[in-house]
């Protein structure tokens, strides 16, 4: 999705929930150029569309996900957790495996995104009888 169709996103969604653009106080980010750029990413064409200046903060949850990850990770017990996952992952993958499962898809795991963490486990346990 581009610079605009994201704005039009943020902006319908403020009007869908009865909130007025205007009040906008404060943007919040990740830090990619087309969120954060100060030549014509979302936080400046926002402003541009509201038509006052609206205060860019970055978001440092990323930064935080990757302090979690750098923590556990030296956890034997979580590192080995979540190994049992990838590999099952892994394993699932398999053209001949894959070809005759029929539970919940597993999602990679992927340090950048614990959702997939979540939704890998739960497709897991909602499949463990099988």
């Amino acid at each position: 999705m581009h610079v605009v169709g994201l704005c039009d996103v943020i902006l319908n969604g403020l009007e869908s929930a009865g909130l007025d653009p205007r009040y906008i106080i404060s943007q919040c980010y990740d830090g990619a150029s087309v969120m954060a750029g100060v030549c014509g990413g979302v936080q400046v064409l926002m402003q541009e569309l509201v038509g006052k200046y609206i205060p860019y903060v970055h978001c440092y949850n990323h930064k935080l996900h990757l302090i979690m990850i750098n923590s556990a990770s030296h956890d034997k017990e979580v590192h080995n957790f979540f190994g049992i996952f990838g590999r099952l992952f892994m394993f699932l993958r398999r053209p001949n495996v894959a070809a005759s499962y029929r539970g919940s898809a597993l999602k990679r795991l992927l340090q950048q995104r614990w959702t997939g963490h979540l939704k890998t486990i739960a497709a897991v346990v909602e499949n463990f009888d099988e």
